[in-house]
Order: structure tokens, then C-alpha cells, then sequence
């Protein structure tokens, strides 16, 4: 998962503090809408993969979200028409034999 228009600085809340001071940023991504996004997705994958709250968001593209890029690491191992990311639980890589 990529975010068009965002730095490595877009996951913090600096481009939200350099727009409150009136310094221009370097991204086309505002701040409230990087700081959006980044909470929503954080929470949205500590849900599914803590809580076992399961959210489309992370299932593939949402109009909600235009900014949001999925791509497929591990192309043979999930279906790449649905442009989703699995994981597989089976494997435990904490689990000590």
C-alpha cells in the first residue's frame, strides 16, 4: 500500500504543524488529510490483525480513500485480480518448536 502525494514526513504530524506556522509543504497531500489517513489506516490494520475486526479498506481500492495505492508483493501467493493482501495465520513466527 502506497499514499500518492506523500514523503516520508507525511506520517508524522509535521505537515500538519508547518501548515498551522504557514510553511508551505514540499507534498500535495494536506496535513489534516495525511494525519487522517495515517490513523485510519493504523487503527484499521491493529483492528484485523489484533482484534479480528475485519475492514474492506484493507481488502483494496475505496473511493473513501483516492489517495491510496494497493500493490501485491507476493503476486503468486494471493489473487491479484482483487489486489488484496492475505496473510497467512498459519504460520506463527513467534511459535518456538
Amino acid at each position: 500500500m502506497t499514499l500518492v502525494g506523500a514523503d516520508h514526513n507525511s506520517f508524522t504530524d509535521i505537515l500538519a504543524l508547518a501548515e498551522q506556522l504557514g510553511v508551505p509543504g514540499d507534498t500535495p497531500l494536506s496535513g489534516d488529510r495525511a494525519v487522517e489517513l495515517t490513523r485510519t489506516i493504523v487503527a484499521t490494520f491493529f483492528d484485523q490483525r489484533l482484534r479480528g475486526i475485519a475492514h474492506p479498506l484493507l481488502d483494496g481500492p475505496d473511493p473513501a480513500f483516492p489517495e491510496l495505492r494497493f500493490h501485491n508483493p507476493w503476486p503468486n501467493s494471493v489473487d491479484a485480480d482483487r489486489q488484496s493482501l492475505r496473510f497467512d495465520d498459519s504460520h506463527d513466527p513467534l511459535q518456538i518448536a
